[in-house]
């Protein structure tokens, strides 16, 4: 046998020395160390089976692997790979399967349509890209993706980015409006038939829900800062088991090796026509910024300090506008929190993210998090608590059609900040800590006046004022009703709702994965 080449030190993998060293000296994984180091000799297949074969190694290096669990997907078949990065699974019956090959800080890959014969063994090779530890890793799918993950017991499909980047939403409501078993109403997004409120909302496994609003999200996160999102219908898991209806878990994205800008604006006027018809005044810009964090990466070692690791940074923003279907917008809304100048039209988006992750070591990683979103309206669907005599509907305010700068305006302000460490402690087991703290604040008044104004002097609840003439309308069946203008609506009065609240969540979460051999 030809012995394996030595890379120089400098390309030699530092994940893998790491697990061997904690290996040797943990008392926990030296029960499991023989069956990852020994050698793989394929055993003849008893008559009437098959076996599977083959090498695993380091896409980036070509270095070997050891102890890469190598299983067949819905069956007790599997095995670790040698100190050559050989495998081999015997006494299989004959079929097709997904094979399935994984290992801690590496992308799961997944073979699927793989044949397996009496007699013959199939032969296969995988080369694994390294990745940062999470507990939901990326999975590459070699061949087609199966239409049922026969292993999966609950009902989750994934959006991807190369779909959000084809489609034309602005959010993660309209994103996850597009899938089966979700339906987005007029009172918010519903799974399954549940209420708004049923469905658990999270980002980056933090949850992210306000949970008095009652429309089931808090948080904003636009689009250009989503790498993929997970919407789960059914079999909801223990981590996520306050979700009745559904789950939505919300994965943004990190920084990278190479600095990256993007920068968009998109609208559906040209400026000149925005009175048309046609237009609404949709305008939408957004960026991104990522890549090295600078100081530590150009600064520091131009000034001879090193510090170990690397440090990467991703930042992104949004800004959306739009009169939505106003044929008779307000003049000016106004916040009470945010002041003016925030609001130009009827509908108002503000949201950001900045990410910091340090990659200290290998199977070390602390990443820090601020996001932050900022909502403006004038939609009574921003606002759904029971006993606050808000009606369920479409969210225009009729009572203030002719006269909207009178009209309530709901302003919704979310911050969530984390902080997450994971560290793999060797080749079987790791974990991940989380702290972060939610704090959402939510605000509903007359366009911005105060609960008391100074100059109420009379009267300026709508509903209490009437003046002449009443307009009716009369249906075929001759009921009455009146006709929203002069008279009993839009006759100079204030919205009469007023409601202030705020929710301040902190949260700790920790999760710890053990994987003490190939199948369990």
């Amino acid at each position: 046998m030809t012995p394996r080449p030595q890379l120089p030190p400098s390309r030699r993998r530092l994940p893998l020395a790491l697990a061997v060293a904690l290996g040797l000296v943990s008392p926990v994984l030296i029960g499991f160390a023989p069956s990852a180091v020994q050698a793989q000799t394929p055993t003849p297949a008893p008559a009437g089976r098959g076996s599977v074969v083959g090498k695993v190694v380091d896409a980036t290096s070509g270095e070997t692997l050891i102890g890469v669990n190598v299983i067949l997907k819905g069956t007790y078949y599997g095995a670790a790979s040698d100190l050559d990065g050989n495998f081999a699974i015997s006494g299989v019956n004959p079929g097709t399967y997904t094979i399935q090959v994984s290992l801690i800080g590496y992308a799961t890959v997944q073979q699927t349509g793989v044949k397996v014969a009496a007699g013959a063994p199939v032969r296969l090779s995988f080369r694994l890209k390294e990745t940062a530890l999470e507990l939901d890793n990326e999975v590459v799918v070699i061949g087609e993706k199966p239409l049922v993950d026969i292993e999966d017991a609950s009902s989750t499909r994934t959006i991807g980015r190369d779909v959000l980047d084809a489609s034309p939403i602005e959010n993660v409501q309209d994103a996850i409006s597009t899938q089966a078993g979700v339906v987005n109403t007029s009172d918010g997004i519903h799974i399954r038939g549940g209420r708004a409120y049923e469905t658990s909302y999270y980002v980056d496994g933090i949850n992210a829900q306000d949970p008095l609003a009652g429309t089931g999200f808090g948080l904003e996160v636009a689009t250009n800062a989503l790498q993929d999102l997970e919407v789960t219908t059914s079999g909801v898991s223990a981590e996520f088991g306050d979700g009745t209806a559904g789950v939505v878990n919300a994965r943004t994205k990190d920084g990278g090796e190479h600095y990256q800008l993007n920068l968009s604006h998109k609208r559906d006027n040209f400026g000149f026509n925005g009175d048309a018809a046609s237009s609404f005044n949709e305008q939408l810009s957004e960026g991104t910024l990522s890549g090295p964090e600078p100081i530590t990466a150009k600064l520091l070692p131009a000034l001879g300090i090193h510090i170990p690791g690397q440090i990467f940074f991703f930042a992104s923003g949004q800004a959306r506008f739009s009169d939505t279907f106003f044929g008779h917008p307000a003049n000016n809304v106004i916040s009470s929190i945010a002041g003016e100048g925030w609001a130009p039209y009827e509908d108002n988006g503000w949201s950001g993210q900045i990410k910091l992750t340090y990659n200290m070591a290998p199977g070390k990683r602390l990443q820090v998090a601020y996001r932050r979103s900022l909502e403006i309206n004038q939609n009574t669907q921003s606002l759904q608590i029971t006993g606050n005599e808000v009606l369920l509907g479409p969210g225009y305010q009729y009572d203030f059609s002719l006269q909207p700068d009178n009209a309530a305006t709901y302003t919704h302000d979310t911050q969530l900040q984390s902080i997450t460490w994971t560290h793999s402690l060797g080749a079987k087991l790791f974990y991940t800590a989380i702290g972060s703290r939610l704090f959402t604040k939510l605000r509903a008044d007359a366009n911005g006046n105060p609960r008391q104004p100074e100059f109420l002097n009379r009267d300026y609840d709508p509903r209490s004022i009437v003046t002449n003439p009443v307009d009716l309308y009369s249906d075929p069946a001759g009921n009455l009703y009146p006709v929203p203008g002069p008279g009993l609506f839009n006759n100079g009065g204030l919205s009469p709702l007023w409601h202030d609240h705020f929710a301040d969540e902190t949260g700790l979460k920790a999760d710890v994965t053990f994987l003490p051999n190939e199948t369990n």
